[in-house]
């Protein structure tokens, strides 16, 4: 959010939150890769074709929106986004940090409209990725900080498939944020 109004100045810019994500309105429909990208391609109002940024689960939407939508795409900038392997990185959680995430899953199930949220469909959205390959340039930027609450052997896991995103096309660099820690959530299945 804070490097937005210096690019707005050079560039056109679209930011949003999904809905149920961060003030976002709330879903009324599964939160899938699908309906996701449908929905943003819905609300921009550019012309393509466009520079994806995708942080977080973000990266998902803007891999899955590449591979659905190649000529509208002129790349790709990963941000410590998720990668289809991730769902795999709980196993590598201590004991605290997987009855936290258990714990915001039953506090996921006492509202109506979680039912809908995006973290219940990441599986269907990997699948959607997979169904697919075509791809633009990309950069995936990785964070160079340690993150304290991330086991090293998840850690290493996750760099892992941070660098393979690179292999989805020729056109590709990574560049390492040694300011940046990276915020990885583990809590997609179960």
């Amino acid at each position: 959010m804070k490097i937005l109004p210096a690019i707005s100045e050079s560039s056109s810019v679209f930011s949003y939150n999904r809905f149920g994500v961060a003030g976002g309105d709330k879903p009324k429909v599964s939160q899938d890769g699908l309906n996701i990208v449908n929905t943003l391609r819905e609300a921009l109002t550019f012309e393509p074709p466009f520079l994806l940024v995708g942080h977080s689960l973000g990266g998902l939407y803007a891999n899955l929106y590449a591979r659905l939508y190649p000529n509208e795409v002129a790349g790709i900038v990963f941000l410590e986004s998720s990668t289809t392997k991730d769902i795999s990185l709980n196993e590598y959680q201590g004991k605290a940090v997987k009855t936290i995430n258990k714990m915001f899953k039953v506090f996921d199930s006492l509202s109506s409209y979680k039912q809908f949220s995006e973290v219940n469909f990441v599986e269907k959205t990997i699948n959607q990725i997979h169904q697919t390959d075509t791809f633009p340039e990309i950069f995936v930027i990785t964070g160079g900080q340690e993150n304290r609450m991330m086991p090293e052997e998840a850690r290493k896991k996750r760099l892992e498939n941070q660098l393979e995103l690179l292999s989805l096309t020729r056109n590709s660099k990574h560049i390492v944020a040694e300011k940046s820690t990276a915020i990885i959530r583990t809590d997609y299945s179960d």
